[in-house]
Order: structure tokens, then sequence, then C-alpha cells
């Protein structure tokens, strides 16, 4: 529990990541024996929706049409996370909470794959302080400088 609370903290984990490492040891172990089709994704997220007074009047009506009672949000959950692998989970709560934000890549993590050092040659793109009057990055067939 410990592990899954640490996405409040400024550790740069969000809760999305914080569910996959937590899910990620028990990877290894055989999940159900089925998938998750999108028809079934669908059918559960529509489930929750119509108990939000913000869905459409006509969803909760579909939803008891077709499944007569309603289900609590997070035992209809608890069925899908205990299919899905880590990374999917990941990406599932991604897309249910509509942030996408942890897919961006800090500049310096991707320049320093490039070469370890490139981060200190080339501080201009890694947020250094720039100087008045002198471009971060001139390119070097117009004449400037890298900076």
């Amino acid at each position: 529990m410990k592990d899954l609370q640490r996405w409040k903290t400024s550790s740069g984990l969000d809760l999305a990541s914080s569910v996959e490492r937590v899910m990620a040891t028990t990877d290894y172990e055989s999940r159900a024996d089925r998938e998750v089709t999108l028809e079934e994704l669908d059918d559960i997220l529509d489930q929750i929706a119509a108990s939000s007074s913000f869905s459409s009047a006509s969803l909760p009506e579909r939803v008891t049409t077709k499944h007569g009672r309603s289900i609590r949000a997070d035992n209809l959950l608890s069925k899908v996370f205990r299919v899905l692998q880590s990374s999917e989970t990941k990406w599932m709560i991604r897309i249910i909470s509509n942030n996408y934000s942890p897919a961006r890549v800090p500049e310096t993590l991707v320049i320093s794959r490039f070469h370890f050092l490139l981060p200190d040659l080339n501080p201009s793109c890694c947020g250094a302080p720039r100087q008045p009057g002198y471009p971060a990055y001139a390119h070097p067939a117009s004449g400037g400088y890298l900076r």
C-alpha cells in the first residue's frame, strides 16, 4: 500500500505508474486465462458512467435494461484489473483519467541516452539560464554558435 501511495508525492510517478509498479510483481502469474475485449470494457465503463449525474438520461435506462441491477464501480473494475497485465492497467488508468502527461519524456533523459556528457556539453537545451541577446541555439550552417 505504501508503494501505491507514492504517487501523491513529488517523486515523478503518477497514479497509473504507481499501480503498474505494484502490479508488476504479479505479472508472471497466470491471469484468469481470458482477455478483455473492447466491447466488454466499453460496457463496464457505461455501467460506471450510468451512476453519474453528469451522464445523459438515456444511459442509466439502457444499462438498467441490459443488466437489470447496478454493480459497484470497484467490483466492475476489479474484474478487469485481475485480467490485465501491469502495463495494460497503467494505460487503462491513463485513458479513464484522461491524463497522458506522464508520457512526456524529459530532454535531459533523451540527450543523456545518446551520450552521458551531452547534457553538460549542451546545457542550452536542458533548461540552462539564457543570456539576453543570444539565441539558445544557432544552427552551425548559419554561422552561429552552440551555447
